[in-house]
């Protein structure tokens, strides 16, 4: 209905001054159109990592900024870069969404129908279509727009999924679009301990001036504008400093502008500050759209230059009233320094990532260093965006690659140490980029040294707790690299307890298990005892463990039992249970998603590929179908190459001496014949991720990823 929009919503949807100034449309008419979407460095560079992580990392994404700063914008050029292999449920949310209509939201996404009302049968639903879709490798994502306005019991509901694990990571891999209130939600919330171990936060950052000039041309561009000079050089200036680089302020902004200047050949320096006065609804949540009075304004003036007299003079009104005599007061001199803006070329802090070369001895001071559990490099929120280069575009396959990081593990301390990063394809614009628990951040060019295309040193304090870290590097024109992890370790070595004894023996015995088979978890406590009162009272002393960890902060014990080959057999073992243990919904795990929970590592994972020269030959198609079919459907490969040409293919198996160690199968893909490439057959995904990263640097370059025989013979059934 047309009472629906305000009188000033429906200008900038038909504007007057388009026939004046020749546009074809609205250039910053407020609803959303990716045709209008500028993207900067630190967007592309946001964007690319969100897709990077949203394939590789297990991590909950929270991209966060205030109102107006575009994050539906980057939303929607992130779906735009989603890999093939994504299925996408995308919820809009909204303050009337509790837990269970967001997840009949997020089910009805990911193409479930007739569901039930019962949302612990809606989630048994959900999970069992989220496993269906990893075994067929397809990556399921859940991204929330607007997630700030949802409950407390919402957002932990939103923890509680993402907790949940598949074979080869997070059962469902969730990004978040919110205002920045949400972290309150989040402190407050019953999951606060999973915020910090599993979110990595993205805050989006208003543009500069000079992006706020290239942000209005390319809107003017888009619109049909013809005077490239639309805007005089000090109208631009008006808008940043009144915007703060705030998109959707830029845009109502720029909107007045040329909107009151109709008339006048271009808007100039005529543009006066008084068309401002309309974006006051912009920053309050009041709906005063009245012009103020002359006399209020002469009122607010007289009051601000009073406060500001009683601010000038506070010391001196406090020395009056602790007894201080007028006259001493008057003659002494006023403390004007402290009202001084500070000296711009005073020494910032020293990063601890600073090159010990670059250090003034005459400078150095001593402070101390407040202990947060965190390295102190970390400490300090400096942000670099991605440096420019020149010259000619690199190829595709100048992508930055990590092979690895010297020392690892790394031992927890408050001393400094060196850190080699070895890999290819490093140039002196590469950026480093660090994560640990629930954070991370991008190095300032002082905090580490390229010293070659293959090698990156920086310097790391690591702090005094354990932790998993991730390291990337990007380049701004040759991408993101693949992610390094690796850990920071007590080195603290105590005599075991008994208690630790036990759970060591308990750890021993889930690396031996193969992690594509289960486990049931039967209870949790904050103490051991009632789990082994348990194991009492139902005969489970064989091959039942009691595990330690950690449960928002405190002590937390599980008890797991037995080891199945399927979940078929789990589900079996469930079934006989008495009723009394059945009541408790005993939970069957992989022991894979167990390890994961643990930070547990299987033993001997070294890759052992089936490969030999027995394989068939080049170029009979049937015969490598045929040893594909013979493989077991729990184990896994990697998928090198996908291609729509067989020529092609087989050039590629040439070129890299790969005959009798590959092979490849015919599907379809978009209707149309595709035939992919795999190496080797691995019993469990531990082993096949191990294999990746022992590939020849060539092979890496293609981003070889793991499948398992089962979802191939799916794949290869359905394309006949």
């Amino acid at each position: 209905m047309i009472n629906d929009y305000s009188t000033e919503t429906l200008t900038r949807l038909e504007p007057a001054y388009l026939e004046h100034y020749g546009l074809n449309e609205p250039p910053f008419a407020s609803t959303l159109d990716e045709r209008f979407f500028y993207p900067t460095g630190e967007i592309n560079q946001q964007t690319n990592m969100l897709v990077h992580m949203t394939q590789y990392s297990d991590m909950l994404l929270l991209v966060t900024g205030d109102e107006g700063m575009g994050k539906t914008a980057l939303l929607q050029h992130y779906l735009k870069s989603a890999h093939d292999n994504w299925h996408v449920s995308r919820v809009n949310a909204n303050s009337m969404m509790d837990m269970d209509l967001l997840l009949f939201r997020i089910a009805e996404g990911f193409g479930l129908e007739s569901l039930p009302g019962n949302s612990a049968e809606l989630q048994e639903l959900l999970l069992d279509k989220l496993s269906r879709l990893h075994a067929n490798d397809i990556l399921p994502v859940t991204i929330i727009d607007d997630a700030d306005v949802l409950s407390q019991d919402a957002v932990e509901l939103l923890y509680h999924l993402a907790e949940v694990r598949a074979e080869d990571g997070p059962m469902l891999h969730m990004v978040l679009f919110a205002d920045p209130r949400i972290e309150a939600t989040l402190q407050t919330s019953s999951v606060r301990n999973q915020v910090e171990r599993m979110t990595h936060f993205i805050e989006l950052q208003p543009l500069t001036e000079e992006e706020t000039i290239q942000y209005i041309n390319n809107r003017l561009r888009v619109a049909g504008v013809v005077d490239e000079n639309l805007f005089a050089p000090k109208v631009f200036r008006k808008i940043f400093k009144m915007s703060g680089g705030v998109p959707a302020r830029i845009n109502e902004l720029a909107h007045m502008a040329l909107d009151d200047n109709v008339g006048a050949a271009a808007p100039d320096d005529d543009f006066d500050d008084e068309v401002y006065t309309k974006t006051a609804a912009m920053e309050t949540e009041e709906t005063e759209t009245k012009p103020r009075s002359a006399l209020r304004k002469t009122l607010l003036t007289i009051l601000g230059m009073i406060i500001l007299l009683l601010l000038w003079n506070q010391n001196n009104i406090n020395r009056l009233l602790e007894g201080e005599s007028l006259d001493d007061v008057l003659s002494s001199k006023p403390d004007i320094e402290k009202y001084m803006p500070k000296n711009q070329t005073e020494k910032p802090e020293e990063s601890p990532f600073a090159d010990p070369a670059d250090k003034s001895p005459q400078t150095e001071t001593t402070a101390v260093q407040q202990d947060t559990g965190k390295p102190d490099n970390i400490a300090a929120n400096d942000k670099q965006g991605p440096q420019q280069t020149t010259g000619p575009a690199p190829a595709e396959d100048l992508t930055p690659v990590l092979s690895k990081l010297e020392p690892s593990p790394i031992h927890t301390g408050l001393r400094k140490i060196e850190l080699t990063i070895h890999g290819k394809n490093f140039t002196r614009d590469s950026s480093v980029t660090l994560g640990w628990t629930g954070n991370t951040k991008q190095l300032g060019k002082k905090q580490y040294r390229v010293e070659s295309d293959k090698v990156i040193r920086l310097q790391l304090t690591p702090g005094k707790k354990p932790d998993k870290w991730t390291l990337t590097v990007t380049d701004p024109k040759r991408g993101i690299s693949n992610t390094l992890l690796f850990e920071t370790v007590s080195a603290d070595k105590k005599p075991q307890t008994e208690g630790q004894k036990e759970n060591q023996q308990a750890l021993d015995w889930i690396r031996a298990q193969q992690a594509n088979h289960y486990s049931l978890q039967l209870l949790g406590s904050h103490s051991p005892q009632p789990l082994q009162s348990y194991i009492k009272q139902h005969g489970l002393q064989q091959d039942s463990y009691i595990i330690k960890t950690t449960h928002q902060g405190k002590e937390w014990y599980i008890l797991l039992s037995g080891s199945y080959p399927d979940k078929t057999a789990a589900d079996t073992a469930v079934a006989a249970m008495p009723a009394a243990a059945r009541r408790n919904k005993p939970w069957a795990r992989t022991f894979a998603s167990i390890r994961e929970q643990l930070h547990v590592a299987a033993a001997q994972p070294g890759p052992r590929p089936v490969t030999n020269r027995t394989l068939p030959k080049l170029d009979n198609l049937q015969a490598h179908e045929a040893w594909i079919w013979s493989q077991n459907p729990a184990h896994f490969t990697l998928q090198l190459l996908g291609t729509h040409s067989i020529d092609s293919l087989q050039q590629y198996i040439r070129q890299h001496d790969l005959q009798g160690k590959v092979v490849y199968y015919q599907s379809k893909r978009d209707g149309k014949i595709w035939y992919a490439l795999i190496y080797g057959n691995y019993p469990d995904n531990q082993q096949a991720r191990a294999a990746i990263n022992a590939l020849p640097d060539t092979l890496k370059q293609q981003r070889p990823w793991l499948r398992n025989f089962a979802a191939i013979h799916t794949e290869m059934d359905q394309s006949r």
